[in-house]
């Protein structure tokens, strides 16, 4: 995993998103948002007021407004996302970069928040981390893309986060460079992993997507980097036959190339029923549909394979 800035100026990568964005309206996400919040939010709500500020408090409801839409759109739990959205801001005097964390801990001593999930989107609303679970990412992107932001970027970051939250993620981080650069500010390690991290799953995504235009079939993919197998990524697919399978190997090496991928990419098993090619960040298994069912590697590595179409993944409609 590389960790340069310029890794993230403009590629083919951002040439891809740039296509979907233009297929996007402006205000694709207002068919979520709701007013709802229940008697355990309003609890939440009043512990919060004493700790923020007016303008504070207002930025803090707009999170979860936007936090409450996403979990709507993702299918996520709304009330988790609007909990965690209360209390992201509640130490943020302490600490301009590790507020997150602070407040994580205060919200669990003094308010009895105990929810894994919870406590982790909100100490890791402020740079994100590799590997974000679903509610972590609909915080640190709600609080990013709340309706009093304005920056360069934010109405597409905005209109991408209802069609596929981690490619938002990755443009917030590429504006975020972009924006700390043109100041002259420090850019953390913990935050060029994330967005590195990121890059990485859009490419992913990317590949997948492009193997499904190539006449794969089932295609799935998943985060792999939890369960140490050998990459980060892992995409699974079946070919139709043995020449097929060999055509997608071909074209798949080729489309890497666009995105500029430096690894070396290793292909074993060509002619076989099985065949492996190893992107250093992703693993892609492409079988025959018999090898397929017999490894079940879905249910092997236990990981969440899903289809590049499933709701959770890709919501706008």
């Amino acid at each position: 995993m590389t960790n340069d800035v310029d890794n993230h100026k403009n590629t083919y990568i951002d040439t891809e998103i740039d296509k979907i964005l233009a297929s996007l309206d402006d205000r694709c996400f207002e068919k979520f948002l709701s007013d709802r919040d229940n008697d355990v939010c309003k609890e939440h709500k009043k512990n919060i007021v004493k700790h923020l500020t007016e303008s504070r408090f207002k930025h803090t409801i707009r999170v979860s407004r936007m936090a409450s839409a996403l979990a709507i759109a993702y299918e996520a739990n709304e009330e988790n996302a609007i909990i965690a959205s209360y209390y992201h801001d509640i130490q943020k005097e302490k600490s301009k970069t590790e507020h997150g964390r602070f407040a994580a801990e205060y919200a669990s001593e003094n308010y009895g928040i105990t929810d894994k999930d919870v406590l982790g989107a909100i100490t890791h609303h402020t740079m994100g981390r590799p590997a974000m679970t679903l509610l972590e990412k609909i915080v640190f992107i709600a609080d990013s893309i709340e309706l009093g932001r304005e920056y360069e970027g934010v109405t597409d970051i905005r209109k991408l986060a209802f069609y596929d939250i981690d490619m938002a993620v990755y443009l917030y981080y590429k504006y975020l460079f972009k924006k700390l650069k043109n100041e002259g500010a420090k850019i953390g390690q913990a935050s060029l992993n994330a967005a590195e991290y990121y890059r990485e799953f859009v490419i992913s995504k990317f590949m997948a997507n492009f193997m499904s235009e190539k006449i794969a079939l089932d295609v799935k993919i998943a985060e792999t980097c939890e369960k140490n197998v050998l990459a980060d990524f892992a995409i699974i697919a079946t070919g139709k036959n043995a020449r097929h399978m060999d055509a997608l190997t071909y074209h798949i090496k080729n489309e890497s190339e666009k995105f500029e991928i430096k690894d070396d990419i290793r292909v074993e098993g060509r002619g076989s029923e099985w065949i492996i090619m190893d992107i250093g960040f992703l693993l892609i298994n492409i079988f025959t549909n018999d090898k397929r069912s017999y490894y079940n590697l879905e249910k092997l590595w236990n990981v969440g394979f899903h289809g590049i179409n499933d709701r959770k993944d890709r919501v706008y409609e």
